[in-house]
Parts: structure tokens; sequence; C-alpha cells
């Protein structure tokens, strides 16, 4: 892939996007109690982050060859994402940007990543730049408490606000793009959001001191993991 591009596409609406949502079941007590955790990615931004530059001063084409990595990066909440499988909620996933479609591949989404060497040639006299495409998300995590025969939304004590928790993400993607000038611009573009099958409102708020112990404990941990920055 050639030519020159907005080095950077945001969403024209000014804020996050919401462009998926997956449902993950934390605890399951037949007849007693059931714990619902919701996974919904909000799309930051896309970028085309430079990897590698490379200059040819000779008067002949040269080839060089580049190590390059597909993974999946957490910025915090590392054990929140590998209890919750995170990275797994994300393999598949289908959006759209700027009229660009997006689905990403199981060696898009994996953290241990996905190496492979790539070959690119040199024009006489010229300056390449390479780049990769970056996405980043916040994963926006609530829960939905399945008790006494009913759900309800698991809220904050006092204000009954919904508990949640973010988890900032990064996917570097099996998309490469090479020119002979940096990129620098900046573009905001229309970002298809998704329909949500489940939302806040559809139930009764639970407030927290009214969970059980186990759905407390799941949720607090949840809550401390993403509190944590990973090093």
């Amino acid at each position: 892939m050639s030519g020159q591009q907005a080095r950077i596409l945001v969403p024209n609406s000014g804020e996050q996007v919401v462009v998926g949502q997956i449902q993950r079941t934390v605890i399951n007590r037949p007849g007693q109690e059931a714990l619902l955790a919701l996974l919904e990615p909000f799309l930051r931004r896309v970028e085309w982050e430079l990897i590698a530059s490379y200059s040819n001063r000779s008067s002949s084409y040269q080839k060089v060859e580049l190590q390059t990595r597909t993974r999946l990066t957490v910025t915090n909440g590392i054990e929140a994402s590998t209890n919750l499988n995170i990275p797994g909620s994300f393999a598949g996933l289908t959006f759209t940007f700027g009229g660009t479609t997006k689905t990403f591949t199981p060696a898009e989404t994996t953290e241990a990543g996905v190496q492979a060497t790539k070959t690119y040639s040199l024009e006489p006299m010229k300056t390449l730049y390479i780049y990769q495409r970056r996405y980043t998300f916040r994963e926006r995590v609530w829960w939905i408490m399945d008790a006494w025969g009913k759900y309800w939304t698991a809220g904050n004590d006092g204000n009954n606000e919904t508990i949640q928790a973010s988890i900032l993400l990064h996917i570097y993607a099996d998309e490469f793009l090479t020119s002979e000038v940096e990129l620098t611009d900046q573009q905001a573009v229309y970002v298809q959001p998704a329909s949500r099958p489940r939302t806040e409102d559809q139930w009764q708020v639970l407030q927290y001191a009214s969970l059980s112990a186990n759905a407390k404990n799941s949720i607090t941990g949840t809550l401390n993991s993403a509190a944590r920055t990973v090093n």
C-alpha cells in the first residue's frame, strides 16, 4: 500500500464511538445468581505509526528487510483483560470508519503477537517511510446481575450510576503503508456506531451494597485491575 494519507483519523463526532458489544458470563450458579460482564469497545483513533525509515543515497535500487509484528497491547487492567478475555472479543470484530470496513483477525488480536519479515525496495536517492496501522480503543466494562428472578444493572451506592471499568488498548494491525514523505495530517471521519442489544437502562439498578459477595469480589477485582497501569 503506498501514497500519502492522513496520519491520524479521529471520529468526527468529537468523541469516542462504540463499535461493538459482547457479553461474558462471569458467575453462573443456576437457580441462585449469575453475573454478566458487557464489553464495549469505543474507537478513539486510528493512526499510521512510523515503524522504520530508510534512505538510499546510491544510484541503484536497494532492498531492505524489516521484522514486523501484529499484536494487541493493554495499557491498564492486564489482569481484568485476561480474566474477561478482552483480546478474544476483538477477533472478528467488524466496524466501519471513514468509508473503510475493518475486521480484526486472530493474528492481530493476540497479545503474544505474530511476527513476519517484509522486504522493501528502495529507489535511488530516495527515502522510504514505513508505517503500521494502530487502532486505539477504550474498552468499557459494565455488569448485569441475574438474581431474584430478574436482571439488574450493577450500580454505585448512593447515586445509582452504572458501575463501569475502562481499559485502554492498542491493536497493531496487519496493515502497512509506504510513503516517500512523512505523514503529518489529522482527519476527522465518520465512524459507524454499533447497535447495543443490551443497555444499562433496560433494568433497575441494584446498588453495590446489595450485590452478592461473589459479584462484589469479581467487580472489585476488575475495577482494581483497571486502575493499575501496565509498566
